[in-house]
């Protein structure tokens, strides 16, 4: 699991638990105030994201042979031979609200780095990475950000993408420098988002 989605998680658990507080009698007024006005919205339809885009698709244009697609929580991990690869994820629940814990934890991982960039070289170093991102990518969707390891989130509609391109290119699979430089990480995410938004119905 990257940094980012890690913060992530942690931010969705903060707000889950901050309505905790309410008194058990003041829930159950507005429960009972709810269901007696409005009835219970269906469950959203899962969209297994690896749907979306096949490894075929993801080994193009990447350069690697995917290997494995599995979907798990609404992201899909295409895995090479000798590491998992890019990593694709979807929600038509909650984009914008997607979209601010993106922008949430961009906003806190900042203030981390900031918190060390004073600690020598390895705290400036801390520093730049968790500061990598923060600008939109002209052109794709209603809202877009790019975040820690090229993950680029995008909001179109109701739809909310997150495409990450593989940190790595696969050493077994891949004939040339592992090395992937950070012009080609965000053109690898830019081409997976777009393909992944291009096919939500």
């Amino acid at each position: 699991m990257t940094i980012g989605r890690a913060m992530s998680l942690a931010l969705v658990a903060a707000l889950a638990t901050a309505g905790c507080g309410k008194k058990d009698g003041d829930a159950a007024a507005g429960n009972e105030s709810a269901s007696a006005t409005t009835p219970a919205a269906p469950a959203a339809a899962a969209l297994d994201p690896c749907s979306l885009v096949t490894s075929e698709e993801v080994a193009a244009i990447t350069g690697d042979k995917v290997v494995k697609s599995s979907s798990d929580h609404g992201t899909c991990t295409y895995a090479t031979d000798d590491s998992d690869g890019a990593t694709i994820t979807v929600d038509t629940a909650d984009a914008a609200g997607k979209m601010k814990i993106d922008r949430d934890s961009a906003k806190l991982l900042g203030g981390m780095g900031a918190a060390v960039a004073d600690k020598g070289g390895a705290g400036a170093d801390v520093n730049a990475k968790l500061h990598e991102g923060g600008d939109s990518q002209p052109g794709l969707g209603d809202d877009s950000l790019w975040g820690m390891n090229s993950q680029l989130s995008v909001r179109k509609g109701g739809t909310y993408v997150a495409a990450t391109p593989p940190g790595m290119h696969s050493r077994i699979s891949y004939s040339g420098n592992p090395l992937i430089s950070a012009d080609d990480k965000r053109k690898m995410a830019v081409a997976l988002a777009e393909k992944a938004l291009s096919r939500v119905k």
